[in-house]
């Protein structure tokens, strides 16, 4: 993938300020989103976006299972999606599903699959995953599935509802990728209900 954006929803909303009308295709704005999840696919397992090392395992101490074979598998899935190997992080997500359905970390494994399925352009089937993920009673995983939720919700088109879902976390993410999307996901579907005030306070934040 040559760059992030083709054309970046904050332009979009810039571009709509005296119009008071988002100007860019909302099919192009969902390909963007799209390429900006499939580039940060090393956070799939909710690890640093860039170190390529940090399994779910690592960022989550409250989560553990009394089965060592449960987390070794969770482990080999968190690595095959932070090494970019979808379809075996796909396969391994779904395997620890399978074999282990009461685990503790089920959680953790709905979440690295509900990544995948975004970044594969599947929203419904991601949408699917992280509505499971996001009743985890551990806050980290709640916090993550609803911000990847809140982009699936975007991506179709349920745009006051991925508002619902990304609002409360304003000012709650750490990481400066996660930031950025956020504000500009939350931008970008506020001008498609119209709540321009919404869509500026965005940008104001994200600047």
């Amino acid at each position: 993938i040559a760059r992030r954006w083709q054309q970046r929803p904050v332009e979009a909303v810039l571009s709509s300020t005296h119009e008071w009308r988002v100007k860019v295709p909302a099919r192009l704005q969902d390909v963007a989103f799209l390429l900006a999840i499939v580039l940060g696919i090393s956070t799939v397992a909710m690890g640093c976006p860039h170190n390529g090392s940090s399994s779910a395992l690592e960022v989550t101490p409250a989560l553990r299972s009394s089965d060592a074979d449960a987390e070794s598998d969770l482990r080999a899935a968190d690595q095959a999606a932070l090494d970019g190997r979808v379809a075996e992080a796909r396969d391994r997500y779904d395997g620890f599903l399978a074999d282990h359905p009461d685990d503790p970390l089920v959680p953790l494994s709905r979440l690295g699959l509900g990544r995948i399925e975004l970044a594969d352009g599947n929203a419904e089937a991601a949408l699917s995953q992280l509505d499971l993920a996001r009743v985890s009673s551990d806050s980290v995983v709640e916090e993550r599935a609803r911000f990847h939720r809140g982009v699936a919700l975007y991506l179709l088109g349920r745009h006051a509802e991925a508002i619902g879902e990304l609002e409360p976390l304003r000012g709650q993410t750490t990481d400066p990728d996660d930031t950025q999307l956020l504000f500009e996901t939350l931008a970008s579907a506020a001008a498609h209900t119209g709540d321009h005030v919404l869509a500026l306070s965005a940008l104001d934040d994200l600047f």
